[in-house]
């Protein structure tokens, strides 16, 4: 939860924002040839942004594979302190095993 918006209904907007860029993207008109109807978050974001409706899928396809990136980093960490409190016995360790280090992924989600 330090990096993400832990939500539903926000994650759901998301994959419905990620789909309409896709749409977009896949049109060899960059876009013209896909109904607003058929994007209306993302044609409703690139009107508030002034810009196009493929400038914002570009934009919107470009942070999902920064989350790709970063949700792989969080899921390594996630997966080493599970393995490490797995195998901790004593109360020391498990405080150990829990402490996580986040600098690296601090360090990309400022990228």
């Amino acid at each position: 939860m330090l990096f993400i918006t832990v939500i539903p209904g926000q994650e759901a907007v998301y994959a419905l924002k990620l789909r309409e860029a896709e749409l977009i993207i896949a049109d060899r008109q960059q876009g013209a040839n896909v109904p607003e109807g058929e994007t209306p978050h993302v044609t409703d974001e690139a009107a508030e942004d002034g810009v196009s409706r493929f400038e914002k899928a570009v934009e919107i396809l470009t942070r999902d594979q920064h989350w790709k990136v970063g949700s792989q980093m969080i899921e390594v960490l996630r997966r080493s302190a599970n393995a490490a409190l797995a195998i901790a016995k004593t109360a020391p360790e498990i405080r150990a095993a829990a402490e996580i280090d986040w600098w690296a992924v601090r360090a990309f989600a400022q990228t």
